[in-house]
């Protein structure tokens, strides 16, 4: 905590990092208040004693088993670098310059540059 570390990054992606409770929330707790959690073992001191010290770890095998079992995109690509998205950037980009060459005067051409201030949109 002394260096900085006030959240936790549970994926690989970017913009993604949360509050260390909320990651407790999202991980060991509900893992917790889940079937086989901690109700039921209340009444029996050794049993909670035993699910207390051995929770994080089958709290750790569950999680690598969600991992395992849950087919995921590549978790280093964000979404605007996809094929999709590029392939539409490109297309707004040749359209744009369409435009420009149709419609707009081209401020850099020394053969058709007016003598007094032009407004290249409208001429």
């Amino acid at each position: 905590m002394s260096e900085g570390g006030f959240v936790v990054k549970r994926s690989e992606r970017t913009f993604n990092c949360g509050p260390t409770d909320q990651a407790l929330e999202q991980s060991i707790n509900r893992e917790a208040k889940s079937q086989g959690g901690v109700i039921g073992y209340t009444l029996r001191k050794g049993a909670l004693v035993r699910w207390l010290l051995t929770r994080h770890i089958t709290g750790e095998y569950a999680e690598r088993f969600k991992e395992m079992c849950t087919p995921t995109k590549s978790k280093n690509t964000h979404e605007e670098l996809g094929h999709a998205r590029v392939t539409k950037d490109q297309n707004d980009v040749k359209v744009i310059k369409e435009y420009i060459k149709e419609q707009c005067q081209d401020p850099f051409d020394l053969e058709s540059v007016a003598t007094s201030l032009v407004n290249i949109t409208s001429g």
